[in-house]
Formats: structure tokens, sequence, C-alpha cells
């Protein structure tokens, strides 16, 4: 048996170098972050070799000639100086380990000063320290990383390729940009500016300058002490990985289960399986009530109450993309472009935008001008005659809607062809009626309006330990949905009613697949999804097919219908409901523009 011994000063380093600096990236995070608490407005960091040579060069408070090497041992800090201080933290360095861990597996250099002062530069090599030495009057604080893991030959062996580093150090300095708009970024590699973000006055501003996205939607909303701003964009704009999502809390980038379920479920019925959204959401909250010291490298936090932050991010999402203001630009044609005149006698040869005509139809019009029989009765009954107010130019519409478009034909029996001021519009027959009986039946459950009806013999659902006891607890939404549970031991319950329209075994999955999650996450907030995904099979198999032959009222019908709900730019699966094609692409195709 091997006696127990105390650990080296070396080895304690090293060790600690490995919790707080897994990867360069993580180095540059820390570095950063102490520029930060130090007040820096403009920050400059260089970088190559996949973060083995680093240096950030702040215009922060610096450090005192007689705390410098304080500032490089371990447990040394100004952050904290009580245990209760930990609890109401408001900078993001506090332990004293990051810049005494990181010299002990590098070689290190650190030039500060007091402004007015002269400045001092300190080196230490790989935690041994050479030498405190005046170096003149700078401003700020430089820290300079060579040879980074150098001493470390089993974590430098596991480091990836110096693309993969270099690629992990440019997402980390975009969370930190992302995470203080004020702050001026200049980001060199191997000396050559790859990214400059001088300060922005928004987080929708921020995100454009980062991120590149050109359409953005921004809310905000405060319950209590908690607040939260969140930049969305539109769920045609989607990644098939998480990294499009970015969390923030108290400044901090973080990764957060429960902020990107309730993400998630606010993009509910808007995004196809696999695809995630692009969206910046930054949370604060009372120090006391979010706890980020769970993770050595700051990454991760914890909250008092996870079923509150699941609606703080989930509610004000989900209210801005009901709105769907990204049809906006859709369906509301943009202002006439100015006629470009040719050479010709007669002025009506000089014309080259022609408008798209106001007329008015009568239903028996309709029926003699649709070029394909059909038998079938509209999907809703009309009476007499279609008003004009049915094919209105755009300079005569108050409200926008997909309505106003004109009907052009309907192409392969599935897409109906309408034209605006601006784009020739298709729209899916399927998907778009999909949506409407999604919604009727979904807002049917909410409002308790479901059609119930009672089993003469029960259907019996078999359950694992807990899970029967889970759905009960789930007792009164259920009866909301039509579907009464009842107790037959510990692991069996009887359904003794649900709603006709349900087939039995979607009914059982769905119940299965909640009481899994009721478990796993302690909240309820999993059994609005079931719902909605309960409905959204129903409405999938009540929906018109594709190949189903429309005449011109029923598709007017249908657009009509699309009216009701603001979401009908996508099926409740989020597949897409309409595809653009803009009348400039159609003209540059033609050529006649370049």
């Amino acid at each position: 048996m091997n006696l127990i011994k105390s650990l080296s000063e070396e080895t304690i380093s090293q060790i600690s170098a490995g919790e707080v600096v897994e990867r360069p990236s993580h180095l540059i995070k820390e570095l950063v972050e102490n520029s930060l608490d130090a007040g820096a407005e403009e920050i400059e960091i260089d970088f190559d070799q996949g973060g083995r040579f680093v240096r950030v060069k702040d215009n922060g408070c610096g450090i005192s000639h007689s705390e410098m090497p304080l500032a490089l041992a371990r447990h040394a800090t100004s952050k904290i100086q009580k245990t209760e201080d930990i609890w109401k933290l408001n900078t993001y360095g506090f332990r004293g380990e990051a810049l005494a861990s990181i010299a002990g597996v590098s070689d290190l250099t650190l030039i500060s000063g007091l402004k007015g002062k002269n400045s001092y530069k300190l080196r230490q090599v790989f935690g041994r320290e050479e030498s405190v030495d005046p170096i003149g009057e700078l401003e700020g604080t430089t820290v300079i990383i060579r040879s980074l893991f150098e001493n470390t030959p089993a974590r430098f062996k596991f480091l990836k390729s110096e693309g993969a580093e270099n690629s992990s150090i440019k997402t980390t300095l975009k969370a930190l940009a992302l995470s203080q708009k004020q702050i001026s970024f200049r980001v060199l590699q191997k000396g050559r500016l790859v990214f400059y973000w001088p300060p922005q006055k928004s987080l929708s501003d921020r995100t454009a300058q980062v991120l590149g996205a050109k359409e953005l939607y921004c809310v905000e909303e405060t319950k209590g002490a908690y607040k939260i701003q969140a930049v969305v964009a539109p769920p045609h704009h989607t990644l098939k990985n998480k990294k499009s999502s970015w969390f923030f809390v108290s400044g901090r980038w973080i990764e957060s289960r429960v902020i990107q379920a309730g993400l998630m479920s606010a993009y509910r019925g808007l995004l196809m399986h696999g695809e995630y959204p692009l969206a910046v959401i930054s949370l604060t909250g009372p120090s006391d009530e979010i706890d980020v010291n769970v993770h050595p490298t700051k990454s991760q936090a914890r909250f008092k109450n996870s079923s509150f932050i699941f609606k703080l991010v989930e509610s004000p999402i989900h209210r801005l993309l009901e709105q769907a203001p990204w049809t906006k630009k859709i369906i509301q044609p943009t202002p006439a472009k100015k006629e470009e005149n040719l050479n010709f006698l007669n002025p009506e040869f000089k014309k080259t935008n022609w408008p798209i005509k106001q007329q008015e139809y009568s239903a028996k019009a309709l029926s003699q001008l649709a070029w394909q029989a059909d038998p079938t009765p509209p999907l809703k009954e009309r009476d007499g005659k279609l008003n004009p107010t049915d094919y209105k130019t755009s300079s005569d519409l108050e409200k926008i809607s997909w309505s106003d478009l004109q009907i052009l034909a309907q192409a392969h029996l599935t897409y109906i062809v309408c034209q605006s001021d601006r784009a020739l519009v298709f729209i899916d027959q399927h998907a778009s009626h999909e949506r409407i009986i999604y919604e009727r039946i979904f807002h049917s459950w909410k409002k308790g309006e479901v059609e119930v009806q009672s089993q003469l013999v029960p259907l019996v659902l078999d359950l694992e330990e807990g899970q029967a006891v889970a759905l009960l607890e789930l007792n009164e939404e259920l009866k909301k949905l039509g579907v009464q549970l009842e107790s037959l031991g510990p692991h069996s319950l009887a359904i003794n009613s649900y709603p006709p329209i349900l087939k039995e075994k979607a009914l059982q999955e769905g119940l299965l697949f909640l009481a899994k999650q009721r478990l796993e996450t302690g909240d309820s907030f999993s059994f609005e999804k079931v719902v909605s995904d309960l409905c959204a099979t129903l409405a999938c198999h009540s929906a018109i097919r594709a190949g189903k032959s429309l005449n011109l009222e029923q598709m007017q019908e249908l657009l009509k219908q699309m009216d009701e709900f603001p979401l009908s730019s996508f099926c409740p699966h989020g597949r897409p409901v309409f595809v653009e094609y803009p009348i400039s692409r159609l003209e540059k195709d033609f050529g006649r523009i370049i």
C-alpha cells in the first residue's frame, strides 16, 4: 500500500491548470475576463500555433509593482475577502487561480503598471519566477503566453489540431464579444487582423456584427429581479447543431439545459427535427439564486428555480415568434421601383414595369376560370359574389395578409402559385392546411373544448416505477385534453376516456414520453410539448394532400384561413409553408438587370 504524501507545489500547479485551462481557448477566456474585471474598454488578442502563443493587451487599471508577484500566486485575489463574498459575485474571476495556473504550464510574461507610473515586466517560466524589471510607462496590462503545455507532454498530446484549436479560440472570442457589447475587441492571428468589433449600443447590433446575421428580432422582459434579453433569427435560419445558440448568465457565456429547453419550446412547431435556431439570450438575476461556481471553467450555472427560468426564456420568445415578423416582407409588397424608360415615341412602349391589375371575380367566373374540374366542395362554403377587396393592389391595402396575394395557378397539384408586387410566392397546400388544423385543435385543447369519449373497456397503460405517480400528478392537465386516468397499482394506469380523434397507439406513446420527461426534468413544461406533438400528428392526417386538385375559390379560401394564425408560414413539424422567388431575381435571370 502506498503511503499518503503531500503533493509538490509543481504537481498541484499542473493539476490546477488542468482544471482551469483545459484548452487554449479557456486560457484566452480567463485572460480576457481579467481584462474586463480591470475595467478595460479596449482589448486586443493575438494568437498563433493553435493558442500555444497568446498575447492579450488591454487598457484597464493595471497592477502596481508591489502586487505583481501576488497576481501570479495561487489563491491570491482582490475579488473576495470572506466566504460570503462568493455568493455575491459581480466579477468574472474570483478564485485567484487563473494566472497562477497558466504560469505553471507556460512561459508567461506579465507587463503592467498603474496609470501615470512606470510599468514593470514579470516573467515566470513554468511556475519559476525569473525577474521583475521596470519597462517604462505603458497603459493597461499585457499578458504574453509562450510554449503552452510544453512541460506537460500528456496534456499537449491531447490538444486537437491547430485548425481545430484556432476555431475554438475564435468561437470563445465571439462569445466574449457578444457578452460585452460596450467593449472594443481586436482579434489578430499571427499578427494579422481577423476580427474588429467596435462597441455597439444594443445586443441585436452586436449580434449582427459578430455573427453576421442580417434578419434578427429582439425581445426583452423583466420578471421580479430577473431580466432577459433575447435576439433570435427567424425559423428558416437554422443550423444542424446547438452552436448557433448562445447563452449568457450575468455576463458569463454558459451551457444550460434549462435555457436550451426554453428556447426550443419557444420554437415549438417551427423547426424540423435536428434543427436549432440562431439565438443570443442574456439573463441576469439575483446572485444568491444563481450559482456560477459549478464548474472550474465557469461554463455552467445552477438556478434555484429552473421552472421559473424555463418560462422566463420560453414565454417572451414564443410571443415574439407568434407574431411571425418575418412574413411581413413576404406578404407586404415593397414600394414599386422607379420606371426606366426606353427611347420609343409611344409612351406605352417606354414602360418596363407593369402593375398588377385590380380585378373583380364572381364565384361563377372563378369556377369557369378553373383549369381543372374538381367536384370536391370548397374548404369552407362562401356565398355569392366575391368582394373586390379580395384582389387589391398594394396601394389600397391597410392590412396586408396572405389572402391579399394574387393567385395565379396551382402547380403540380401541390403548390399554390401567387404573386405580390415584389415576388412570386409558392405555397404548399398540404403544409399550410396542416398548420391551420393544428392551430384549431391545439387552441381547442387550451380552451377546454376538446370532445371526449368514455371507454366501456378502459385502455391499460403499463409503466415503470415512478411513472404512474408522475402522470397522476398531471391528471388535471390531462383532463383538459379529455384524458381521464385512474390508478390500477404502482405500475399501471387505466385510461377511462380520451378524445375520439386520438389514436390509441399515439395516445399511449405520448403518455409514456410525458412520464419519462416528467421524471427526468422534475418539471411539467414537457406536457404542452406532448399535446403539441399529438395535435401535429392529427393535423397531418387530416390536411389536404399533395396531388389534390383545387379550384381558384378553394385556393383563395385556404389563404384566407392562413390569415387566422400568425405562424402559418411553417407547418407544425417545422417544414416551410412557402418559398419566395423575388421579381428582382427573375429579372436578373432574364438579363433585364445585372
